[in-house]
């Protein structure tokens, strides 16, 4: 029983590094990263958007239309139909 709650506090142990260490990433992609790099992917966006070629506000909740949509954010314009980066600019 003892071995199982050094197993389990080293699993915890891990698990808040890994996350410590996304959110390192995660906040370093998002304030001081090159916006056409890759780590720029990581990052995240906060606030509304607009399209930038109709000026039409984007939902806050989106529905991806493609795969690097749902894994690294985005939208396609409803009103337009181009497709538009997380950080507001066009693809």
């Amino acid at each position: 029983m003892n071995n199982y709650l050094e197993n389990l506090t080293s699993f915890h142990y891990s698990l808040i590094t890994i996350v410590i260490i996304w959110l390192a990433i995660t906040i370093y992609a998002s304030k001081y990263a090159k916006p056409n790099s890759w780590i720029s992917k990581l990052g995240m966006s906060l606030g509304n958007k607009v399209c930038p070629k109709c000026a039409t506000k984007l939902p806050m909740v989106r529905k991806p239309k493609n795969k690097d949509q749902a894994m690294f954010g985005g939208w396609t314009c409803k009103n337009c139909g181009i497709e538009i980066d997380k950080y507001g600019k066009e693809l």
